[in-house]
Formats: C-alpha cells, structure tokens, sequence
C-alpha cells in the first residue's frame, strides 16, 4: 500500500506552480492572439516562438522561477534540437489554467481539434480531444509534484484511467445514431457533464478525475520529495536538483 501525502497536498503543490507561472490571469484570446498570430506551424513550436509568445502576453517571471517555466515547457518537448515542442498539448495546457469559462474552454476546444474547419467534431475527433486534454495536463502535472517515478509507469496507468473516463463522456455525448456533433452540441453536451458529474475543464477538474489514485498511491520516496516543497509549509519553491524526465 502506498503512502503518499494526501490527494490535497499534492494538488497545494501542482497550483502554487501554476499559479506561479500566473497562467491563470490570462484569458484564451491572450493565449490565442500570443500563440497563433506569431505561429504559423500547428503541428511544432520553436522556443524562440514561446518566448515571443510568452513577451507577447507580457509574462514576466523572477529569476529565481525561470527553471520553473523550463519544467513547464520540457513536459511537451519532442526532442528536437533546438528544442521544439507539441504546439497542441501546449495551447490546450493553457486554455486549461486560464481564466475563463467550462462553456468558453469547451468551444475553443472543439475550433482547435476542428481543423478542417468543417464545424463538426466525429467521435474519433472528440476521442483525441479528450486524449490530448488529459495527456498535457498530466505530464506537467507529474513534474510539477515530482510524480513521475511515483508508482510504476504512471503514464500508462493515467492513460487507462482516462480511457475509462473518454468512453464514459462519448456515451454521453454521442446519442444513438449520432455520428458527429456540431459545435454547439458538443458545448451543450459537455455543460451537462459537467453539471451532471463536476468535472470542470480546468487543470484542477483534469487531475481530480483521472490523477488521484497516483497521488494516493506514491511510494515513500516520492513523498518525502513532495514533502520538501510542500507549499502548506515552505515559504518559497525549492528547485528540484535533478528534475524528473517524463517519457512520451
């Protein structure tokens, strides 16, 4: 039985990272306007191009929470050289800390996984949006709480585990007979989930729906690496000396 530090705790240390990088007091239009006007490629983004972005939205960090950025952006690296990262998982990391509304988050989602402009979403389609919702969040999410090497491949475990949660939101989603939703149905569908299930689109609503087993079951060493930057009891982020790869 695993031991780790309660399911609050670890969620204390993933937010204070979070609302460190103050991703949280942008709206998605700050996001998008940053991002997409600066980016032509949707596919990759250079680092150069989320500096320009980052200048752009006038995100400023101390000197001393720059490695905090670094962790940030290595969990969607492709490794390439110079680094490059997934554009996608990127944007949606975002859109899940921003400010802005379940309705809001939902349509942005479904314009940015409508890539062929065609104003439906298949089910294969909202399958990947969900999939790659879950994917970014929890990969930062891991390095966040020094989490990667907390159980035994937690990657795959939280990608079973969210498999579970995708077919239960495409039951729900996709009614007999139906093979594709247009945006507003997939909106609406997804408000009546939430109001049905509390499962916000937010980094928070992510981590509480597919994460917690990890946090619960944490062997001992991760939590005693939890417990030195605990925010409920240190007054400053400790960097980690040897941050935590996550695999892709």
């Amino acid at each position: 039985m695993g031991c780790g530090l309660s399911t609050g705790t670890y969620e204390a240390i993933i937010e204070s990272k979070e609302n460190t990088l103050g991703f949280k007091h942008f709206q998605m239009n700050d996001i998008q306007q940053a991002f997409f006007y600066l980016n032509d490629e949707r596919d990759l983004i250079t680092q150069k191009g989320v500096q320009r972005a980052f200048t752009v939205m006038r995100l400023h960090l101390n000197k001393d929470d720059e490695w905090l950025s670094e962790q940030f952006l290595s969990s969607f690296e492709v490794g390439a050289e110079p680094p490059h990262y997934n554009f996608r998982r990127l944007i949606i990391a975002l859109f899940m800390m921003s400010g802005n509304s379940n309705k809001e988050k939902a349509t942005e989602l479904f314009r940015l996984f409508d890539r062929s402009c065609i104003g439906s979403l298949d089910s294969d389609a909202v399958d990947l949006l969900f999939c790659e919702v879950f994917e970014a969040v929890s990969k930062y999410s891991l390095l966040f709480a020094e989490l990667s090497n907390a159980i035994d491949d937690p990657t795959k475990k939280i990608a079973e585990k969210g498999r579970k949660v995708i077919d239960e939101l495409k039951a729900k989603f996709f009614k007999e007979g139906v093979t594709s939703l247009r945006e507003h149905e997939f909106v609406d569908a997804y408000v009546r989930y939430h109001e049905e299930n509390e499962f916000p689109l937010t980094s928070t609503g992510v981590r509480a729906k597919i994460m917690g087993f990890v946090f619960k079951e944490a062997r001992p060493d991760a939590k005693r690496a939890a417990e030195a930057q605990n925010p409920l009891t240190q007054t400053s982020l400790i960097k980690p000396e040897h941050p935590p790869e996550v695999t892709a």
